[in-house]
């Protein structure tokens, strides 16, 4: 956002003529503009402004764009990471004795050993899987 403040003409007579209460709000990416000059004091013309700038048919249209493009990866990522959490694409390993060994599945040998163990799978699981870097 870029705020420019100007003197503006109205209520407040004096306060007006003397202190640049009038406030104009841009929006750099989209290029919207909001201005407010009736209010008496700079805080409440630039509250006015930025409402103003955000209700312009401008503003709405980048942020419905923008939306949709950052949706739109997500979706994107968000598939690529199901894609890979499935079942033919997990590797699970297990630390046995200071090595990591792969394993098809979790046996009950893995479960008895211990909370550490069964985080350790999964998280070698998520590693290989390319979740986790």
């Amino acid at each position: 956002m870029k705020w420019d403040f100007f003197r503006a003409g109205g209520k407040g007579g004096q306060n007006q003529n003397k202190r640049s209460t009038g406030v104009r709000c841009t929006h750099l990416p989209s290029r919207a503009v909001g201005e407010a000059r009736d209010g008496r004091t700079q805080a409440t013309n630039r509250k006015a402004a930025f409402r103003r700038c955000v209700e312009t048919q401008r503003f709405q249209g980048w942020l419905r764009l923008e939306s949709s493009r950052k949706l739109g990866q997500r979706l994107m990522v968000e598939m690529h990471v199901e894609e890979q959490m499935k079942p033919w694409n997990i590797r699970m390993e297990v630390k046995d004795n200071g090595k990591w060994i792969a394993v098809e599945t979790i046996s009950e040998d893995v479960v008895d050993g211990g909370l550490g163990l069964f985080l350790a799978v999964c998280f070698g699981a998520l590693l290989i899987a390319g979740v986790l870097t």
